[in-house]
């Protein structure tokens, strides 16, 4: 018995296409070219074409499907688990409206590994498993599990602009039919799709923000389908990754779609969305979860779509330039707590005119709740109605009482004579105003010589608390050598990773040294300046575990000095305790 009905294409979430004519098939004839019975008539009919377009992407700077341009370092190991479940990937719709699904729900393990070659490249293997792939259509079960098809993924890192936040890669992905194509798990030739990505990051007041957007060209051979035309296709997708929690949280959302290239007015161009949360759990493993939908049917757009899955992303080397730190912002005039006045673009107070004394278009120090200036003519950050010696600047020791007076320092070290244990000699305050036991830097000549690194949080501008005596010691010969007039923190990296990255990261630490020795360590912020080098001073110029190490390091030069009566300006010691 046989069955008349309109046109039907394959619309889902697929594909949706359509025929200007009708076509009359029976029930019986299209289970059996849905279940790959053979035969003349059915064989070019049952499957013959990947009905799954999302993949996952795992390099550095991607979100969910959506890929970025960085690449793992060299020898890197990466690798991921992810489960994607889609409701309704494959639908017949008819010219009349109606529509019947033929696979109603897929559940499939996408298993990904890969290697970083020579810090610019990286290649991986990829294979979909599917544990379901179920269905009923006119009474005929249709499912089963089975395997898609074995992806070989290449990529490679291209250019570095504006400091290194604009990356630009290319790619090329080659997918082998070892599918199973009378489910529509797998293709029947070769499909070979170059691709090029680019990514951006930027800093906002909520966190870093990654941008990423990708462009491809899916080549494969034209099969006829059901009466429907599969071939060549655009892809393309873009996406926004935020670091919600410093390291630990980020949230993403992306789209993502495809454009059919040979007949496109018979077709739909599908449109996919997907928010999610992806969770560091530690510095390599972590965690995703996400979920959306079809915003256009057609081939690769499911109903609905969600994704749990686990991946291994090795962190980078410190100097390797993988990650870009994230820019600081700097505000022009700095908030008190409860400030309710009026803020910039960037989240930064701004001062406006509201009939407050004294104000001024170049303004420079602190506003109160209204956005009015805060009067202090010593400028020891306490305002004039709270300072008892307004025109005498208080030190800025932290001890004694707060009333914006000079308090006595006999050994200039920063500490109260009445909480030095060694008032005559400069110390330091983790050993209660006495010298340090260890020495570990030194003024020479023309530079202060540390005996020690400085040591950062893995490829950020982060330091580590290991390394703060080290600075309190530069900061305590700056303090008690004021013929140091001027000096300069200079960064430096290794030989490893893009050049453009690694300047960029080492102007970031150098001037995270410097903002330490002025908050941390009471230097006055005229009398430091810093700079990065990047891989331009290298001490030793060999690819060795013992020469990236030496040149991973960070100097005090002394660029301006003269004379003091109290120390020798070729060499003072931040002394030692007996």
């Amino acid at each position: 018995m046989r069955a008349t009905c309109g046109a039907p294409s394959w619309s889902n979430r697929m594909m949706s296409l359509s025929r200007a004519k009708t076509w009359k098939v029976g029930s019986a004839a299209l289970l059996a070219a849905l279940m790959g019975v053979s035969s003349t008539a059915t064989a070019q009919e049952a499957g013959g074409f990947d009905a799954q377009t999302f993949q996952p992407a795992l390099s550095p700077s991607a979100v969910f499907s959506v890929d970025g341009s960085r690449t793992y370092e060299h020898r890197q190991i990466y690798g991921g688990l992810l489960f994607n479940w889609a409701n309704d990937p494959l639908v017949m719709e008819y010219e009349d409206g109606s529509r019947e699904a033929v696979i109603e729900s897929q559940l499939a393990a996408h298993l990904s590994a890969g290697i970083g070659l020579f810090d610019r490249y990286q290649v991986e293997l990829a294979l979909p498993i599917y544990f379901s792939n179920s269905g009923d259509y006119q009474g005929q079960s249709f499912g089963g599990a089975g395997v898609g098809d074995l992806a070989l993924r290449g990529k490679a890192h291209i250019l570095s602009l504006a400091d290194g936040r604009f990356g630009l890669g290319a790619g090329l992905d080659l997918s082998l039919p070892t599918g199973v194509q009378d489910a529509y798990l797998g293709s029947r030739t070769v499909t070979a799709t170059p691709r090029v990505m680019a990514d951006y990051r930027l800093d906002t007041p909520a966190g870093g923000l990654l941008l990423a957007a990708n462009l491809g060209a899916r080549l494969r051979g034209t099969d006829d389908v059901h009466d429907a035309r599969i071939g060549p296709n655009l892809s393309y997708g873009v996406g926004a990754e935020l670091e919600a929690i410093a390291d630990v949280l980020f949230v993403g959302a992306e789209l993502f779609g495809s454009a059919v290239l040979t007949e496109p007015a018979r077709a739909k161009s599908p449109l996919e969305a997907l928010i999610g949360v992806r969770w560091a759990a530690t510095e390599t493993w972590s965690l995703t979860l996400a979920g959306g939908g079809g915003l256009v049917g057609g081939l690769g757009s499911a109903a609905q779509r969600g994704l749990l899955g686990v991946s291994y992303r090795p962190a980078p080397t410190p100097d390797s330039g993988e990650v870009v730190p994230t820019e600081k912002i700097v505000c022009e005039f700095d908030a008190p707590p409860g400030y309710e006045g009026p803020r910039d673009a960037q989240g930064c107070p701004v001062v406006e005119e509201q009939g407050c004394a004294s104000l001024t278009e170049d303004w420079q120090g602190a506003v109160d709740e209204d956005g009015c200036p805060i009067l202090d003519q010593d400028g020891d950050g306490i305002p004039d109605s709270e300072d008892a010696c307004p025109t005498e600047p208080q030190d800025f020791d932290g001890l004694g009482v707060a009333n914006g007076c000079p308090q006595e320092d006999v050994d200039g070290d920063g500490i109260l004579d009445v909480e030095d244990r060694c008032p005559t000699e400069p110390g330091l305050r983790l050993h209660e105003g006495c010298p340090p036991p260890v020495q570990k830097a030194v003024r020479e000549g023309d530079e202060i010589r540390i005996l020690d690194k400085v040591f950062f949080q893995t490829d950020k501008a982060v330091i580590l608390e290991d390394s703060f005596e080290l600075l309190d010691q530069v900061a305590l010969i700056m303090r008690t050598n004021p013929d140091i007039m001027l000096i300069e923190v200079a960064g430096h990296t290794d030989r490893r990773g893009d050049a453009d990255y690694n300047m960029m990261l080492s102007e970031e630490r150098a001037k995270t040294v410097r903002e330490y020795l002025i908050n941390q360590g009471q230097v006055d912020a005229s009398r430091v300046v810093a700079r990065g080098y990047g891989q331009t001073e290298l001490l030793i110029d060999e690819d060795t575990d013992e020469a990236h190490a030496a040149n991973r390091r960070v100097e005090f030069r002394i660029l301006e000095q003269g004379s003091d009566e109290a120390g020798s300006p070729e060499e003072t010691e931040a002394p030692a305790e007996p």
